[in-house]
């Protein structure tokens, strides 16, 4: 296992998966995988709060999206699943203090479910860093 530090948030990712990180998000897969996880973080000058997160996802929970309450690491919040356009799509709204993640898993449709155990193991590693 092999740790990935970012400036907010850590996590624990197997030895084989590749990391790509760019000034917006970090995305986090292995190479012949079928799909990817992708985190955004940001960081307030206040504690993140529930109806931060219901803000952030409100397009998804208007449109009648239901959400799954979860505790990932050092996060809780919820998760949306839905599918579009051939596509599976896991959406995670996670808090802990005055950070704030926004977490994708995107994946064709007919590979749902083939990685969701190991992206909940790696989801599961989630720390706060400063």
């Amino acid at each position: 296992m092999k740790q990935h530090h970012d400036q907010l948030w850590e996590i624990t990712l197997p030895d084989d998966w590749e990391v790509e990180a760019d000034e917006d998000s970090v995305s986090l897969y292995h190479p012949e995988g079928p799909g990817t996880l992708q985190i955004s973080a940001t960081r307030q000058a206040d504690m993140i709060t529930d109806d931060d997160l219901r803000e952030l996802a409100s397009d998804h929970l208007e449109a009648g999206a239901e959400a799954e309450a979860v505790a990932l690491g050092d996060f809780d919040g919820f998760m949306l699943r839905y599918d579009t356009e051939g596509e599976y799509w896991c959406e995670w709204y996670l808090k802990a203090e005055d950070r704030m993640l926004f977490i994708t898993y995107a994946c064709a449709l007919e590979d749902e479910g083939e990685e969701e155990d190991l992206v909940e193991a790696v989801l599961d590693t989630l720390a706060l860093r400063d």
